[in-house]
């Protein structure tokens, strides 16, 4: 019996981890790799993939003007994006995305969303 409960807990827990959730903003730490839950579509016509993986680089408060920043180094950076020139796209009027050469994808939330929801995953 309880190797039937120790097999169910760590079930579970291999289930857990291979389906993992969002992440909210306030969780994440500088230096950890983190996934894309979803495709996110650029302005440009390209698409980073879900899944696709990010260390964060960097997180500070832009104090003016009430958002967090947060800044990504893309893992294996395809080459059509290792030059691309910034560009900014809002996602649902929350936040924002940008993208910087040799790959570096930097995100703007605001304030009030630090505790919210993110498009990453451990």
């Amino acid at each position: 019996m309880k190797n039937f409960f120790f097999a169910f807990f760590l079930g579970t827990g291999l289930l857990a981890h291979a389906n993992a959730l969002p992440m909210n903003w306030s969780e994440f730490e500088i230096n950890q790799n983190y996934k894309l839950q979803n495709n996110l579509e650029l302005r440009s016509g390209l698409t980073l993939p879900k899944g696709s993986e990010a260390k964060l680089m960097q997180e500070y408060a832009l104090s003016p003007v009430q958002v967090m920043f947060f800044q990504w180094q893309l893992s294996k950076c395809p080459s059509v994006l290792s030059n691309q020139k910034t560009e900014i796209v809002i996602i649902q009027n929350a936040y924002g995305v940008e993208l910087e050469p040799h790959c570096l994808l930097n995100t703007y939330v605001e304030l009030k969303d630090y505790y919210h929801t993110s498009f990453f995953s451990k």
